[in-house]
């Protein structure tokens, strides 16, 4: 029988200890009204069915960010890995926190996209923080809307 993964969502105190942010915790019994949970350190965790949704989820997806401080199970699968924002030092930092490098590149993602106004407001704001400093740039020295989106 494969246990359940739950991830903590919310921080709280229950019987046996606390529920902590971005830690996994694995179900050991569910009757009519309580979870028990072991958490990393193998002890347990028991709250009220009615608080275990609010405070547990199932970890379906985490961002590298989320997974700062966390030793992951046994297989990690990274979906964004092509995208522009995935530099080789993220990924790193993703895949380091794999048990085993059993490590799943999905191949199919898309990866993230920045829309035109957004890109264009960025370069706008750098545009008028590069002037009010009284820097002499001119306009074609600047990164287009164009390139950003072919690089």
């Amino acid at each position: 029988m494969r246990l359940q993964t739950l991830l903590g969502v919310d921080g709280c105190r229950c019987k046996g200890g606390r529920i902590s942010s971005n830690m996994t915790y694995q179900v050991v019994s569910i009757d009519e009204t309580e979870l028990t949970v072991a958490a990393p350190d193998a002890s347990f965790r028991t709250l009220p069915l009615e608080n275990a949704v609010r405070y547990l989820k199932r970890p379906y997806c985490m961002t590298g960010h989320s997974t700062q401080g966390l030793s992951l199970g046994e297989r990690i699968y990274v979906h964004d890995w092509k995208s522009k924002m995935a530099t080789h030092r993220w990924i790193r930092t993703v895949m380091s926190r794999c048990g085993t490098l059993d490590i799943v590149l999905v191949n199919g993602s898309e990866g993230m996209s920045s829309d035109h106004v957004d890109i264009n407001k960025r370069i706008a704001g750098h545009i008028a923080a590069d002037a009010a400093k009284e820097f002499k740039w001119e306009r074609k020295d600047y990164i287009t809307n164009e390139w950003v989106r072919s690089n």
